[in-house]
Order: structure tokens, then C-alpha cells, then sequence
């Protein structure tokens, strides 16, 4: 057993040094991603991540992804779906894209696919349809790589390609431009590494080819994955047989050798991509992980830090083989693999997780319950079923086994440590000689979990349930028996005033209790916001340098107004107000720093009345119990209590993010209709040029029932960026909403012009300016005054011409009507004169 443990000992102190301690987090094809090999890279102006994989386009805003899949209904489409190369023109904002079948050229700003294919009989077309490499000059041409048919130029202006002819080159993976402006070429069989040297106006002036070497073999030119220029001016070219850099005195690639065998083996050695940080260090990615070093040859040293997939660790790289690495403009490290796309984040990576506790308890979750510190700056971990661990250098290790269920741990000098018991008892460990003892101090029914030492003989001790006892410190015999110090209460934590009080967070608020008149005080929530505790519901008091009394609740935290004798809840900023707080620390700055029960810390500087928050998925449970793991060190750094180790941090070295870009709106609807530049909805075209570009939309009356979704290109902790947002000449007032909610409906407007402003605020509270977008709702054609008029006329003209047209027939109608009165009334007279002529000739 002894021996089982010292070489888990050992290998657990020995995988930090390889770097095994940062997080990685995952995305694939359960987020969104259309497969899981992502082969390629790039960010463009708006702040987008563009994904190149063997199935597919993608386009990612840090919260969904949007794929480009040759399935898509329509010829403006991408045409084959197995991405071999993606290089973005930033100037005109248009992406190139190699796949196995064609050239695609995507414009970004106007929505727009171009494949080009190879045209049989026509020299000026693509030489062959399957890519393998696409760069665009300073002269803003393309240089292609093909399968077969080697290097060749695309000249936009006039449409054509032109071949480049290079003995030997004829499977192009790789193309390169040096700080120089010398074009390298990487070829995989007959030729190797090329080097092209151009004039002013871009024309060839010499091409020089290298060939490389395999040490330990015959065989020469390995498949070549990169070729790279490091921040001296040297060249580096990754393959499938290690590392090679440009001798410049003999002018030849030397091969890198890595000695270690095992290593070299577990490398590949294949060197399958490369990007420079921030900081200057170079990340590599390879068959066997990540390297991180600080210059490039020290590969060949074994001098580097190395990231690789790990089954027991989610944490780790998701895996091994490493196709593209990617620094986006805030400093997040985008890593391409073959099992789906990873994100470090630099920010996120300052709280360290340490897992040594369950190597000792069969690789169950720690359970941890709470730290204290010894003497010689040791730091002790209790857990409820394992007993005490205790740091030793960049581990932790067995230090007590008890079989008894710790629910604290406090300690006023490193020597003696008090445990308090679930069974209501309490564990004093000596930490000098490795000795315990159980103490019975009558609380039967409720756990221990505070203490604290209020003078040289008077140890507090608080359950959770059956209120305080006060022991002699030196016998540990009752000097306040239970049920006479707060009787019935839960309390939570305990601490001294300069005034000789004690202060004791319960759940049914703070309980003030003076030694010297043993007079009680509680302090309840209030009635209104402004006074009062922000909720009965206390987890922890914290008292500073300065003797402020501060508070954790369930409803943010307080602070204690001695002239107004009550606390006064801290209402600003408003993300604060209303958080479940179960603990508080203050570092060496004054700063305070809050556990915040949704796997959140934050930093809240008293002054500035400003917060960074910071997500470290601690797992914290919903409980009072959850504030007994988070301890400050020597006020420079905080260990919290996580569930599945232990995580720590460095107060003093927090690194704050000032980088907040602006933010892009990632889909506009129209009568919940996705709109894209160029496309027709209801008889209209409400945009030519893509939305982030042009920043213009203009919609006919129809079109007035809009949507907006919105995000910001900041990807470090982007679930805790803030937004706010305001549609100038509709809403009065900002508005602001969180990455939850970040689709915005307007219904119905009036026509006008509007502003739609929208500005972030990224996880550090830093806020980005203010992006415009100007949008246009046009008159129903009656309302428009020409239109108006004309109507008007028409109806005046039309009007006029039908009652002239009226008038008319009525006067024949009437003309009509008297000819036949006249005709009837001649008729008449005439058979009036018949008759009387017939009666005179009778008589």
C-alpha cells in the first residue's frame, strides 16, 4: 500500500511540471458544430471565429454556431464541405476557402459564393480542383496550393490563374510569407521547402528549394504541416518528422531531434501547427498534445510545458491530435483537434484545481470542509469522511485519518486545531505531536461549525441549531454551558469587535452578544432596502482592518453603520444586489472577495464601487454548509472548497481583461424571417452589405415587425458579459439584459428614422463603445405627400369626369323621356282626331 501511494505521489507531483493544470473548454457537435475535426482557424474584423472542418463551415459569436454546408438550399452556397484551407483577406473582408472540390471565394460583406473549378482547355483556369494551401500576398493575390498540379496565382482584378512552375513541387500543403515578403513553399514527396523571392511589384527574382532530412533514416522531405517565422526572423518548418529550423550560416533545415525516445514517440514526433501568445511564449500543436515554450528551439531540449488529453481529467485537452491553434484579439487560445474545438482562456486559467485528496479515497469527490493554516505556513484541508490533508509544496497528502464526520476545521495558532463534529462533538487535533482528542460539550443534536477564540482562556463555540457554548481554552471545560448563549439559533460564523462584542451570522440574522454585560442585540432585515440587513439569512461576518463589520447573505452582502447601530445593505453595483453570498475574504489591497453560490468569485472594490466576477465552477451547493470551504492565506491567496478538488488562486496576480470590443449583431429578422444582404423580403431588399459593415437597414411599412440578436467578440467568460442597449427615438432609456438574453423584438413601429445602440460590458466590467446602427421605417405610400397629391388629383380629375359623364346621360335620359312624352302625346291627338272624324262621318 505504502508503496502504491508514493508512486501515485510521484506521479502526481511530476505531471504539474508538465503543465497538466489548466482548463480547457469544449465545444463540438452536441453545441452546434457541424463535425467534430476542426482543420482551420480565423478570426475576422467583426470579431467572428471562422471554423474550417471536414464537414463544413462554421461561424461562431461565442454562443452558437452558424454553419455553411454545401447542403443549403440555393446556388449561393459553399459548394464541397471538407474544408483543406481558409485564409482571410482582412482588407476587402473576404475569405478564401480550399476544399477538396474547387476555390471558393466567400465575400462577407455582400453574402456572396464563387467557386472556381479547373476548366479543361483553359490555362487561364484553377490547374486542379483539390486544394491544399491558400495565401493572399501584399499585393493582394492568391497563391494556391493543389493536390497534384502545384502552386499557381489567382490575379482578382483580371480573373485568371496563373501556374508557377517548381522542379518536384507538385503536392503544395503549405504557403508562407516572411516578414520580408518572400513567399515559402512546404511540398510533400519530390521537392520540400521552397523559397521565392519577389521584386517590388511582386515579379519572381529567384526561387531557391531546400531539402530536409530524417535523422536516423534514408528517406528525406517528411509531409510538411507549417512553415513559421519566430520573433528573431528565423525559419521553422513542422512535419511529420519533427521540428526543422532554417541554419542561416549554412543555409540548411536542421532537424530539432527530440533525444527522449518515450517523448519524441508520444509527439508523433508530428509538429501539426504553431501560434505565438500574447506573452510571447509559442504554443505547438502536435500528435501527442500541446507544448508551450518560450522559444522554439527548445524543442530539441525538452524544455517546455506539455497539454494533453486526459480520461480522468474533463478539464484537459478534449484531444491529442492538434490541427490548429488560433489567438483571438482578446488573447484566448482557440485549439482545433480532431475530437472537436477547445478554448483556453488566460483569464479563466488564474484559479488552479488541485485533485491529490482523491487519489486517497478512491477517486471519490473530496468533500472538503474547510481550511485553516499551521504554524509553518502549511495550509489543512478537513473533509467530512477522509479525515485532514495537508499541503506539502505543489501537493497534498494524508495527514490524519479519522473516522469521524468533520463539519469545520479552525485553528487560532497552527499548533492546535479544532474540529467541529456533525455528531456535535469536537475533534481537537495536535498538530505538534499527531495527536486527538474527542470533547463533549453537550450539543447532541446539531453540527459544530464555528469557532473562534475570543481571548487567552475563552474558546466560542457555535452549532448549527443549539446555539453557543464558551469553553476554557487550556481545559476545554464549559465556562458558558449551552442553551445561556443563543439558545435555539443556527449559527454560522463568529467574530470579536475591538469593543469586547461577538458577532454571530445565524439564519435568523446577526446576533450581537457583549462579554462584559452579556446583553444581546439581533439585527433583523429591514423594512425598506436602505436599512437594514439585505436578508435574516447570514452565512458569514468578516471584520477588516479598518474594524468595518461586513455580512454575507442570500440577498447580497452589508455593511455595519455604527452612528445609525444597524447595517446597510450595499446596493451598488447592482450585480451584487440580490446574490446568494455565502463567504467573504479581503486581500492584501483592501479588495474584498465573495464567494458567490453560482460557481462564482467576484472582487468588489469598496472605492470604486466596482466588480469583476470571475466563474471558476466550484460547484457550490445551495447551503449554509457550502461557506466552509473558502480561506484566505496570509491575505494573497483564497483555497476554495471545490467538488472536485481544491481551487486556489493568487490575489495579488489576478489579471483584470481591458479588452471589450464592440458588439455585432449576429441575426436580423423580419417577420421572424432571417435577412441577408441582397435578399428580397415582401417586395423589399432591406440591406445590400452585411449589417456589421454597412450598418444601415431601411424597411417598408410591411417589413416594421423586426428582430435583433446581438452579441459581443469577447470570449474570455463571455457568459458573464453584460449588454445594454436602446433603440434612439422608440425606448427612453437603456436597457440592459445579460448573454441569456440577447434577442430584441420591436413590433410595429411608426415610420422614422431610429438609432439602434448597443454597447458590452465583458466579464472584468470593462465596457466597449457603442455600436450604431441606423435604421429606417418608411411611410405606407398614402402617407406620402406627392403620392398624397396625386391621389388627390386623380380622384379630382376621375370625379370631375364622372359627373360630366353622369350629367351627360341624364340629359339624355331626359331627352330622351320628352321625345317619347311628345311622341306618346302626337300619337294620342292623333287617335283623338281618327275618332272624331269617324264619329262626324257616323252622324
Amino acid at each position: 500500500m505504502k508503496l502504491k501511494l508514493f508512486i501515485v505521489f510521484i506521479l502526481f507531483t511530476y505531471l504539474p511540471v508538465l503543465g497538466q493544470n489548466i482548463k480547457f473548454e469544449h465545444y463540438n457537435e452536441n453545441n452546434g458544430l457541424s463535425y467534430n475535426s476542426v482543420r482551420h482557424i480565423v478570426q475576422d474584423k467583426n470579431g467572428f471565429m471562422w471554423l474550417g472542418t471536414f464537414f463544413g463551415l462554421n461561424r461562431f459569436d461565442g454562443y452558437q454556431f452558424k454553419p455553411y454546408m454545401s447542403s443549403e438550399l440555393g446556388k449561393n452556397k459553399l459548394y464541397n464541405d471538407d474544408i483543406t484551407a481558409l485564409e482571410l483577406d482582412e482588407d476587402s473582408h473576404d475569405l478564401w476557402i480550399g476544399t477538396r472540390k474547387g476555390l471558393t471565394l466567400y465575400q462577407m460583406d455582400t453574402n456572396v459564393f464563387s467557386t472556381f473549378f479547373n476548366k479543361k482547355n483553359d490555362p487561364n483556369s484553377l490547374p486542379e480542383d483539390e486544394i491544399r494551401a491558400v495565401h493572399v500576398d501584399r499585393f493582394k493575390r492568391v497563391w494556391i496550393g493543389t493536390m497534384s498540379k502545384g502552386l499557381s496565382i489567382f490575379y482578382p482584378k483580371e480573373q485568371r490563374f496563373s501556374k508557377i512552375n517548381i522542379k518536384g513541387f507538385d503536392y503544395i500543403k503549405q504557403i508562407f510569407e516572411d516578414k520580408k515578403g518572400n513567399i515559402w513553399v512546404g511540398s510533400f514527396g519530390k521537392g520540400s521547402v521552397a523559397k521565392i523571392i519577389l521584386g517590388a511589384k511582386g515579379e519572381i527574382l529567384k526561387i531557391t528549394t531546400y531539402t530536409l532530412t530524417i535523422p536516423n533514416s534514408n528517406q528525406k522531405n517528411p509531409y510538411i504541416n507549417f512553415i513559421y517565422e519566430d520573433v528573431k526572423s528565423d525559419i521553422f518548418v513542422g512535419t511529420r518528422e519533427g521540428l526543422y529550423k532554417l541554419n542561416k550560416s549554412k543555409n540548411t533545415f536542421e532537424n530539432l531531434y527530440i533525444n527522449d525516445a518515450i517523448l519524441r514517440n508520444k509527439l508523433g514526433p508530428y509538429f501539426i501547427s504553431i501560434a505565438r501568445a500574447p506573452d510571447g511564449k509559442y504554443w505547438l500543436g502536435t500528435l501527442g498534445g500541446l507544448l508551450v515554450c518560450n522559444q522554439l528551439e527548445d524543442v530539441a531540449t525538452g524544455n517546455f510545458q506539455r497539454y494533453f488529453s486526459k480520461l480522468t481529467d474533463e478539464n484537459s485537452l478534449v484531444g491529442n491530435i492538434v490541427n490548429s491553434l488560433y489567438f483571438d484579439k482578446s488573447g484566448v487560445l482557440w485549439v482545433g483537434t480532431e475530437d472537436g474545438l477547445d478554448k483556453y482562456n488566460p483569464y479563466g486559467n488564474q484559479f488552479k484545481i488541485n485533485k491529490d485528496i482523491s487519489l486517497y479515497n478512491d477517486n471519490q469527490k473530496p468533500n472538503i470542509r474547510g481550511f485553516a493554516k499551521t504554524y509553518n505556513g502549511n495550509v489543512i484541508v478537513a473533509t467530512r469522511y477522509n479525515g485532514l490533508f495537508v499541503s506539502k509544496e505543489k501537493s497534498f497528502v494524508p495527514l490524519y485519518s479519522s473516522k469521524n464526520d468533520i463539519a469545520s476545521i479552525y485553528s487560532n495558532d497552527g499548533k492546535v486545531f479544532y474540529c467541529g463534529l456533525w455528531s456535535g462533538k469536537i475533534l481537537v487535533y495536535n498538530y505538534l505531536n499527531n495527536s486527538s482528542k474527542l470533547v463533549d460539550i453537550g450539543i447532541k443534536n446539531s453540527p459544530i461549525i464555528s469557532f473562534l477564540i475570543s481571548d487567552d482562556n475563552s474558546l466560542v463555540v457555535g452549532s448549527f441549531g443549539e446555539g453557543a457554548v464558551i469553553l476554557d481554552s487550556q481545559t476545554l471545560e464549559i465556562k458558558v454551558p449551552k442553551g445561556v448563549l443563543l439558545p435555539d439559533f443556527q449559527i454560522s460564523k463568529i467574530k470579536k469587535d475591538r469593543f469586547n462584542n461577538l458577532w454571530f451570522a445565524t439564519e435568523t440574522g446577526v446576533a450581537k452578544y457583549n462579554l462584559k454585560t452579556k446583553k444581546v442585540k439581533v439585527y433583523l432585515k429591514g423594512d425598506n432596502e436602505k436599512l437594514g440587513l439585505p436578508a435574516n439569512y447570514v452565512s458569514d461576518i468578516l471584520i477588516d482592518v479598518n474594524g468595518d463589520i461586513w455580512v454575507a447573505t442570500v440577498k447580497g452582502i452589508g455593511i455595519y453603520d455604527a452612528k445609525k447601530d444597524n447595517f446597510v445593505p450595499i446596493l451598488e453595483p447592482k450585480e451584487l444586489h440580490g446574490k446568494w453570498i455565502t463567504d467573504l475574504e479581503m486581500d492584501n489591497d483592501g479588495y474584498l472577495w465573495l464567494n458567490i453560490n453560482n460557481n462564482s468569485i467576484a472582487r468588489y472594490k469598496r472605492k470604486s464601487k466596482k466588480i469583476n466576477i470571475y466563474y471558476v465552477d466550484s460547484g457550490n451547493r445551495l447551503d449554509v454548509f457550502s461557506s466552509k470551504g473558502f480561506y484566505s492565506l496570509n491575505n494573497s491567496t483564497i483555497y476554495l472548497g471545490g467538488k472536485n478538488g481544491i481551487i486556489y488562486f493568487s490575489t495579488d496576480n489576478i489579471k483584470e481583461n481591458q479588452v471589450s470590443p464592440p458588439p455585432i449583431i449576429t441575426e436580423f429578422k423580419v417577420q421572424n424571417e432571417e435577412v441577408f444582404p441582397g435578399v428580397e423580403i415582401n417586395g423589399q431588399i432591406p440591406f445590400t452589405k452585411d449589417i456589421n459593415t454597412n450598418k444601415k437597414i431601411e424597411l417598408n411599412y410591411n417589413n416594421r415587425n423586426f428582430s435583433v440578436q446581438f452579441s459581443a467578440p469577447s470570449y474570455t467568460n463571455e457568459r458573464l458579459n453584460k449588454f445594454q442597449y436602446m433603440l434612439e427615438g422608440f425606448d427612453k432609456n437603456w436597457i440592459t439584459t445579460n448573454s441569456d438574453s440577447r434577442t430584441i423584438q420591436y413590433t410595429n413601429l411608426n415610420p422614422g428614422d431610429y438609432i439602434f445602440k448597443i454597447r458590452a460590458q465583458n466579464s472584468d466590467g470593462v465596457w466597449s463603445k457603442t455600436t450604431a446602427y441606423s435604421i429606417t421605417i418608411l411611410s405606407p405610400f398614402w402617407t406620402n405627400t406627392k403620392i398624397f397629391l396625386l391621389l388627390v388629383l386623380i380622384l379630382s380629375v376621375s370625379s370631375y369626369y364622372i359627373r360630366k359623364e353622369i350629367k351627360s346621360r341624364l340629359k339624355l335620359r331626359q331627352a330622351l323621356l320628352l321625345e317619347r312624352v311628345k311622341r306618346d302625346s302626337d300619337e294620342r291627338l292623333s287617335n283623338e282626331k281618327l275618332e272624331f272624324l269617324q264619329i262626324f262621318r257616323m252622324s
